[in-house]
């Protein structure tokens, strides 16, 4: 196990010294308990401890299991329900696998080794996960918080912009790699970005001053402009009242001059 989790630092360090790949040696994995109720998760941390918990997922040992708490109910209803195959492995242990993958997985054969699970099974299992998962954290993590963080709110938390107050969130475009697309020349061509010489996909995220995401766009092709993604996703600036000012917030200080609207950087 502690091969296992030596792996995926290693990798992380190397990502971010943009490094080439890390070679993929099959490492041994923690001895599990089947009894356990989620034993991919408990040998971990009995054997690597709270540190290795956060190693591997960048949560806490107390952190994953608020998480765990939280989702609980919304998993138990929605995943492994119905006719068909249901799947081998807990929602608990799936759930710290899908974190270790959105931490970690550049490839999803350094992951899958690490749980000793091959890689398409892996990937389907933890895939499948995410897509049950995924309405929720939006809904509650990220919709959520545009409701519960006002302007009046984060002024009165100190935590506007200090050189654009007036702003109540900031957007910008994240892009991430994929490898390159099967088709011909032009099809493949809509995945390149000029900006950054890769294929890719690129996710418009919007940002409070508190560091807190409030909306998350679908991905768009690599060749999509920043400015035509923005355009896209006028309905959420423009449309729903995001940048609205509230009666209570009508006789904040406002620099930049609007007298209904915040701006967005």
């Amino acid at each position: 196990m502690s091969q296992g989790i030596s792996l995926l630092a290693c990798l992380e360090e190397q990502r971010k010294a943009k490094r080439a790949r890390f070679p993929t040696a099959r490492v041994e994995g923690p001895d599990i308990d089947e009894d356990s109720n989620s034993p991919v998760y408990d040998a971990y941390l009995q054997t690597q401890g709270a540190e290795g918990i956060m190693t591997l997922t960048n949560f806490s040992p107390s952190e994953f299991n608020l998480l765990w708490a939280d989702v609980r109910q919304h998993i138990f209803r929605h995943w492994n329900v119905g006719s068909g195959r249901k799947c081998a492995v807990c929602a608990r242990d799936l759930l710290l696998m899908m974190l270790a993958s959105l931490k970690h997985c550049g490839t999803w054969d350094i992951v899958g080794q690490t749980f000793r699970t091959t890689v398409a099974t892996f990937e389907k299992r933890v895939m499948s996960f995410i897509e049950v998962m995924h309405p929720y954290l939006l809904r509650k993590y990220v919709h959520g918080m545009a409701s519960k963080w006002s302007m009046h709110e984060l002024a009165a938390n100190g935590t506007r912009f200090e050189h654009y107050p007036y702003a109540r969130y900031a957007t910008d475009v994240t892009f991430q790699q994929t490898n390159v697309p099967v088709g011909s020349y032009a099809e493949k061509n809509l995945y390149y970005s000029g900006k950054h010489h890769l294929y890719g996909h690129k996710v418009e995220v919007s940002i409070l001053p508190n560091g807190l995401a409030i909306n998350c766009t679908s991905y768009h092709k690599g060749s999509v402009s920043d400015k035509a993604i923005f355009d896209d996703n006028l309905d959420f600036h423009f449309h729903r009242t995001n940048l609205t000012k509230h009666p209570s917030e009508m006789e904040m200080t406002d620099t930049g001059g609007r007298v209904e609207q915040w701006a967005v950087l």
